[in-house]
Parts: C-alpha cells; structure tokens; sequence
C-alpha cells in the first residue's frame, strides 16, 4: 500500500509539473490593454509565453453594440497569433478576449 501512495505521488508531482510547464501567459498585444485609439484597429495581435495550439486559441472582441467580426485567427510566429477586424467598429470601449492551450 506504501509502494501505491508513493507512486501515486509522484505520479501527481509530474502533473503539476506538467500543468506548470505548459501554463500560457499573455505577453503582450497590440493594440495594449487601456490603450486609446484614434481609429479603429485593423487586426488584434497577441503573443504568449509559450507556442499557442492555434486549434485550441480565439479572439473575440466586443463592444457596446454587441460582437465585432473578426477573420480566422492565423498564427503569425511560434509564439504570437492575430486575427484581422472585419466589422465595423464606432466609436467606444471595446474587450478583447482571448482563449489559448
């Protein structure tokens, strides 16, 4: 019973090891967080801490008249993905939300 607690943690030590390497961070973005525009962006860019599954990352944006159209995320390097603005966007406050693995 010793010998299946022991492997158990160390079995769960590699996971949290695992999930620690693999944490994605926001390194930075364009345009910035609480950044003002005089016009309306043409793309949101993002980069990570770590390469992005673009098949498990999304961009969304939204403001006060509902969801801004975007085009399809595209990775621009190893690290940093965008997505080109489609929709019109007035004048206002907008939120970038952002998913990635």
């Amino acid at each position: 019973m010793k010998l299946v607690r022991t492997l158990f943690g160390i079995a769960f030590s590699c996971m949290l090891l695992a999930a620690g390497y693999w944490h994605i961070d926001l390194i930075d973005s364009r345009p910035k967080a609480d950044e003002a525009l005089s016009e309306a962006p043409s793309e949101i860019w993002l980069q990570f801490s770590v390469p992005p599954d673009l098949e498990q990352s999304g961009i969304a944006l939204l403001g006060t008249s509902g969801m801004v159209e975007l085009e399809e995320v595209v990775l621009v390097d190893s690290v940093s993905v965008s997505a080109k603005v489609v929709g019109a966007m007035a004048a206002g406050e907008y939120i970038v939300s952002w998913r990635a693995a």
